[in-house]
């Protein structure tokens, strides 16, 4: 993907992964997605492995079954409004649709146990916003820095 293409990407499944979120989970799950943020860590540096999403053994199906609606909403272009511009829509689809194929395949034998990202925040090395923490003018979850829509990495 480019860098352009990561940004929307992020920004769109973000936006709709923090609308769905009900339980803890699937805010951990909004979190880690806005997380991915390209503003944080640089441009063309951000990238995941969906083995490292922030699965749990007792919760998988239910927790992939979250990811996959909020890639279907994200496809339905719901909530592409907030995004202040008009993204390639061909484009931004046919990676939410390859996104979802590999998160249809994704089986439990597969999930990192050693996940990072889990290990860093509930260990506390680095600071998670509080759960139900979300942007005042977006309405989404926030990542360690900010908002995925508002921050632009200009105080970086």
């Amino acid at each position: 993907m480019s860098n352009g293409l990561t940004d929307v990407f992020i920004q769109v499944l973000s936006i709709n992964a923090s609308h769905l979120a009900q339980t803890d989970a699937e805010i951990d799950f909004a979190i880690w997605i806005a997380s991915h943020d390209q503003a944080i860590q640089g441009r063309g540096i951000m990238g995941f492995d969906i083995s490292a999403l922030p699965w749990s053994i007792e919760n998988f199906e239910a927790e992939k079954k979250f990811l996959l609606r909020a890639v279907d909403s994200a496809k339905a272009k719901h909530y592409w409004d907030m995004l202040g511009y008009e993204p390639r829509e061909e484009t931004v689809l046919r990676s939410l649709e390859k996104f979802r194929e590999l998160i249809e395949d994704f089986t439990i034998e597969l999930i990192n146990r050693d996940n990072l990202w889990l290990l860093v925040y509930k260990g506390g090395a680095m600071s998670k916003p509080a759960k139900g923490e979300k942007c005042s003018v977006h309405g989404i979850y926030l990542h360690e820095v900010g908002c995925v829509l508002c921050f632009d990495g200009s105080i970086l």
